[in-house]
């Protein structure tokens, strides 16, 4: 088997790079994909099965969101009434259930000097369409990413990293724009930061992210923060990769097209 598609990967920190054969080291889980890619390669022969990221990102894809391996870790406990949908405070992404973080508009009593992180500056914020305001105890419900945004500004403060250091209390937050990972784009991010899961590959892991980019891992996935349209063409790009992959001249064997079309309807579903 051979990938050049390889080459065109960063190299991951602890892993070794190509040795003087051209050959590289495989976790199990990974080279079961690659074996796979290669054999779809040998059915129809179109040499994007090999050269194309694309397919092999896609194939994985397919592969372990199907073992159920895309589930993430226990999330916080909601306050939410069951099957009541609400919106992220900060940028109104809509919370399905069990995916609410809650985030402490002030110290929570008796505990500051834990260092709790806590967000004064919401007292002020107003909150995203279809957010709850702050409840009986002084939290506030947040998607993902803006929690650990969230937890990731304060942290930075509390470590003397803030060009101004200033109190807790009148600490600037900067949560109304984001930059989008895929397009760098700066954005708005009330109801235009569109969270996208992925899995944890070197080409993700080793890109550049710029000032302003969302990114969570949780050890079994990424979940980023796109622009709309970012989004849109992430999520639809399976799809598309997966039909010009497999796609041949109408001239092709008929044989060989049923084997593609099959090979096509596995990578996609």
């Amino acid at each position: 088997m051979h990938f050049p598609f390889l080459s065109l990967l960063p190299c991951p920190p602890r892993a070794r790079g190509p040795n003087k054969r051209c050959q590289v080291r495989s976790c199990p889980r990974c080279y079961a994909v690659l074996q796979d890619v290669w054999a779809t390669y040998c059915a129809c022969r179109n040499e994007q099965c090999i050269t194309s990221v694309q397919s092999f990102l896609g194939r994985y894809h397919q592969v372990f969101a199907t073992a159920g391996e895309a589930e993430g870790p226990p999330r916080p406990p909601s306050s939410a009434q069951p099957g009541l949908a609400s919106g992220c405070y900060i940028c109104g992404a809509q919370l399905g259930p069990n995916k609410e973080f809650q985030v402490s508009v002030n110290p929570p009593p008796g505990r500051f000097g834990e260092k709790d992180p806590f967000f004064p500056f919401l007292v002020v914020y107003p909150p995203a369409p279809r957010a709850r305001p702050a409840d009986a105890t002084g939290t506030v419900a947040t998607c993902v990413l803006c929690y650990h945004d969230l937890l990731g500004q304060w942290l930075h403060h509390e470590r003397g990293g803030a060009q101004h250091p200033s109190s807790a209390w009148s600490r600037q937050y900067k949560v109304d724009t984001f930059a989008c990972f895929f397009c760098r784009q700066e954005k708005k991010r009330r109801l235009g930061l569109k969270a996208v899961q992925v899995a944890r590959l070197p080409v993700f892991l080793g890109s550049f992210r710029g000032p302003g980019s969302l990114l969570v891992d949780d050890g079994k996935r990424l979940t980023i923060g796109a622009c709309p349209e970012c989004a849109v063409l992430v999520l639809a790009g399976k799809s598309a990769v997966a039909r010009d992959l497999f796609a041949l001249p109408a001239t092709a064997p008929l044989s060989l097209q049923k084997v593609c079309r099959r090979a096509a309807e596995c990578y996609l579903y």
